[in-house]
């Protein structure tokens, strides 16, 4: 591995350690975690190549002790893992932002009686459209409680975009927090090498910015960054609505904006 890797490695650490402390995760339990990772990855790798999956090449190649490759190995579960689509109460609100039966003809997001009222489908449509085995009722009382959705007062239940993430329960968005640094990792991990098929990954980043600037910066990012994940949305669920459209792949696209003050002699000591 070269210095450069190596350093960009330990950057990638950096915030893992974070999150390892914030979670009282010890050094112990994460390098479990890692030897884990490593036989699994290995044993992949061999895999798709085709060639003989043995503890003493996954030794070999992650540097793993055998006696913890076969554990790793015997421990495994034989029944394949399957991608849910995410809480109901996610997906109903990205039906709501991005499918034209429940918007207005500005492309928002309708208000929704609970039941269907003359032409215009209601609540119950939006939740039935993803699922048969929960009841609306039961979601809208769970969204309710979260304060995810208002019941205005015509009696018509509204979107309250601004509580969707801040109140999030913690294992779905550490559900999020897997996926989305998983699926970022594979892509910039993949684009390291020299394939053709190398997928989108680009930022703009700026340095030796005011406070204020970097502020003016970020804030206009939230607004073209949402922007863009409706759109996407909006494209996913008319793509959603046709059923040849069905299959067995997955796609995620992100945004993100960072800021941070860099570090001067004087802060470094």
């Amino acid at each position: 591995m070269g210095d450069k890797l190596k350093e960009a490695v330990e950057k990638i650490f950096q915030p893992l350690a974070k999150l390892l402390i914030k979670a009282e995760i010890t050094y112990g339990e994460a390098s479990d975690l890692l030897k884990v990772a490593l036989v699994k990855t290995a044993s992949e790798k061999l895999s798709q190549s085709n060639e003989q999956i043995t503890d003493t090449r996954i030794h070999l190649i992650t540097g793993v002790h055998r006696k913890d490759v076969r554990r790793i190995k015997e421990g495994e579960d034989s029944t394949p893992h399957t991608q849910s689509n995410g809480p109901i109460t996610s997906q109903a609100f990205a039906k709501w932002l991005g499918d034209t039966r429940f918007q207005n003809s500005d492309g928002d997001p309708r208000p929704l009686c609970k039941k269907s009222s003359g032409t215009q489908e209601g609540f119950e449509e939006l939740i039935n459209s993803i699922s048969k085995d929960v009841r609306p009722k039961a979601v809208l009382d769970e969204m309710l409680s979260r304060k995810m959705v208002v019941v205005n007062t015509r009696g018509l239940i509204e979107p309250s975009l601004e509580n969707i993430i801040a109140n999030q329960p913690a294992d779905d968005a550490a559900k999020y927090l897997g996926m989305n640094i998983h699926d970022h990792l594979e892509v910039a991990v993949n684009n390291l090498s020299d394939t053709a098929d190398k997928q989108l990954e680009r930022c703009a980043h700026y340095f030796g910015l005011s406070e204020s600037a970097a502020q003016e910066l970020e804030n206009f990012s939230k607004e073209i960054g949402m922007t863009a994940l409706l759109k996407i949305n909006e494209k996913a669920q008319a793509l959603i609505r046709d059923p040849k459209n069905h299959g067995n792949w997955d796609t995620n696209f992100g945004v993100y904006s960072y800021k941070s003050k860099q570090a001067t002699k004087k802060d470094a000591k």
